[in-house]
Parts: C-alpha cells; sequence; structure tokens
C-alpha cells in the first residue's frame, strides 16, 4: 500500500511537470506568433508610410497581361533626395557631436576650477 501511494504521488508530481512544461512551451509560442503578428502589421503599415513619402500611388491595381508605365518618381529625384536626407543627417550628426565635446569641455573645466578652489581652501 506504502509503495503504491509513493508511485501514485510520483505519478502524479510527473504529470503535473508534463503539464506545466506543455502549458510554458505554449505559451512562449504563442506570444511569438504574436509578436510575429504584430511585426508584420507594423512592417506594411512602414512600407505604405514609405510609399506616400515617396509619392507612389498605393492604389493601383497591378494588371500582368498590360505592359507596366513607369513610376511618377524618377531614380534620380529618388536619389536626389536621398543624398539630401544623408547631408541634412550628416549635419546633425556634427552639430551633436560639437555639442557633447564643448559639454564634456566645459564639465572638465568646471571640475579643474573646483579642485583648485578646493586646494586652496585647505591651504588657507
Amino acid at each position: 500500500k506504502k509503495s503504491q501511494k509513493v508511485k501514485a504521488d510520483r505519478l502524479k508530481r510527473d504529470y503535473d511537470f508534463a503539464y506545466k512544461t506543455e502549458a510554458r512551451r505554449l505559451k512562449r509560442w504563442e506570444d511569438k506568433m504574436e509578436a510575429d503578428r504584430f511585426d508584420v502589421e507594423e512592417g506594411i503599415e512602414g512600407f505604405e508610410k514609405n510609399l506616400q513619402k515617396l509619392g507612389i500611388d498605393q492604389t493601383a491595381t497591378i494588371d500582368p497581361d498590360k505592359p507596366q508605365p513607369k513610376q511618377n518618381v524618377s531614380t534620380a529625384a529618388l536619389m536626389g533626395k536621398i543624398r539630401e536626407k544623408k547631408t541634412q543627417s550628416d549635419v546633425a550628426r556634427r552639430e551633436r557631436e560639437r555639442r557633447q565635446i564643448k559639454l564634456q569641455v566645459d564639465e572638465e573645466k568646471t571640475q579643474k576650477e573646483l579642485k583648485e578652489k578646493k586646494e586652496t581652501g585647505v591651504l588657507l
């Protein structure tokens, strides 16, 4: 009787463990599926926003039998926009770096002045 009870308890623990493990695996899988679904939705929205920025008509349908006309946005115009944005981001980056360097220099100067004040205060 005692060994049967021990065996029954062990089997119950084993089943509980297997159930909890499977529940955790299922929860991880559901979370991953939800994250993937969110990524797809956000990706589609981002794609549509980029089409809008570039001025490409996203309502047009494509007929495979009909030859497609070229888009309204030329490659040269697109490259011009890309170059302009790159130039703007480079200028902004250089300005940020200058401000950061200036802050560091000012901070070092302040620290040096404080240190000198402390030393002269101690010597007096």
